[in-house]
């Protein structure tokens, strides 16, 4: 699917399809399970329980599927592969349709048919009905506007929302930190950074960004864009940056969202400057923080690396290069290992001082970066 611009945001061409004369359906659609049901787990991620039905369905229009978050804060449209569709739309609940589709071959033909407060699914010789919506029952999300559109490739996208999104807080009392921050570098480079307060991680990409206003992308929209990046290729993904809207545009999809209303903190003061690095496996480390419960302890003196606490439940060999600088220093293993998880081979770990941040970096990888504070052992 090919996307258009037009002033300055970001349209998807023939999403509106002809309205059918003679009073005929508000939707005839076709296509497989296999189309239907993965347009649908995109969906998913967007739509939630609410106390509007009509924010549990998704509306079927022009050959894609669309859904609105449960506030109102983002959308996703996706194109069903193979669909053939007309009519002006309509708008089905989520849920049945899932279970409609459950247990049925891949390969089926889904049928839909819809008129005014009724839809019709066919697969096989089995028939649903369905209560459903009209298009002009269907709320309505404008675009940003007076936007700045940058392309970037899928992957470097997809790969940049891996490294930060882990490290996106979750306690609505600083809700400026409920998402991902978009920013330009110095150097112009675009870059995404998420932290909890615990830890942080920022992912540098090689792509220049015109726009110079900070954005915090919500959790939500953030985690709906990354599903929708998963795997992707290096296909060019358009972001249109407004002043209180962000839009992406991919391969036959879009996702439109509202920004958080805050300021981000600055970021940069959290990440050590100076100090001594270490270079310590990957593997041996992601294991023994797998490993641990208490905190993670790491003993540099000795050599070694052990879960924090009397009993010393585990306890494991730790080979590194280099000068640490420090006896020892502990983790909390959850966000040591999510850290990890990101990093390839061997990771550097930058050290100040036991109650000071570590730097911890992946020398294969230079575009990310994270940085964890350190706990009592």
């Amino acid at each position: 699917m090919k996307y258009k611009e037009s002033k300055g945001a970001l349209a998807m061409p023939g999403s509106r399809a002809a309205t059918l004369q003679g009073g005929g359906p508000d939707l005839m659609l076709s296509c497989t399970v296999k189309a239907m049901r993965a347009a649908l787990a995109a969906a998913g991620k967007v739509t939630g329980r609410s106390a509007s039905p009509i924010l549990e369905t998704v509306m079927f229009r022009g050959g894609t599927v669309t859904a609105l978050s449960p506030g109102l804060d983002f959308s996703l449209s996706v194109e069903i592969a193979g669909c053939s569709a007309s009519g002006t739309g309509a708008a089905i609940d989520l849920r049945d349709l899932k279970r409609v589709l459950a247990k049925r071959k891949a390969g089926e033909a889904v049928n839909i048919m819809a008129r005014r407060d009724r839809a019709l699914v066919t697969i096989a010789s089995q028939r649903f009905t369905l209560p459903c919506f009209g298009p002009g029952e269907w709320p309505t999300m404008a675009g940003p506007d007076e936007s700045v559109v940058t392309r970037i490739p899928g992957d470097a996208l997809g790969e940049a929302l891996a490294d930060v999104i882990g490290a996106v807080s979750v306690e609505e009392t600083r809700y400026y930190l409920n998402g991902v921050l978009f920013t330009r570098r110095p150097t112009g480079a675009l870059t995404l950074v998420a932290t909890d307060g615990h830890r942080l991680c920022r992912h540098e990409t090689a792509v220049r960004f015109p726009d110079e206003r900070d954005a915090i992308l919500p959790r939500q929209a953030a985690a709906a864009l990354a599903h929708m990046l998963k795997g992707a290729d290096p296909a060019p993904v358009a972001i249109a940056s407004g002043e209180t809207l962000y839009g992406f545009a991919g391969r036959g999809w879009m996702l439109t969202s509202r920004l958080i209303d805050g300021t981000y903190p600055d970021w940069q003061r959290v990440i050590p400057r100076a100090g001594r690095a270490v270079l310590v496996d990957t593997a041996t480390l992601a294991a023994a923080a797998t490993a641990c419960d208490s905190p993670i302890v790491l003993e540099f003196a000795a050599g070694r690396v052990r879960e924090a606490g009397a009993a010393r439940r585990f306890e494991a060999p730790m080979p590194f290069q280099g000068d640490a600088g420090i006896a020892q220093i502990a983790f909390n293993p959850r966000y040591l290992g999510h850290i990890l998880e990101r990093c390839n081979g061997t990771v550097a770990l930058g050290l100040v001082d036991p109650g000071a941040p570590a730097l911890i970096a992946d020398p294969a990888r230079r575009a990310f970066l994270a940085a964890l504070m350190p706990m009592r052992a």
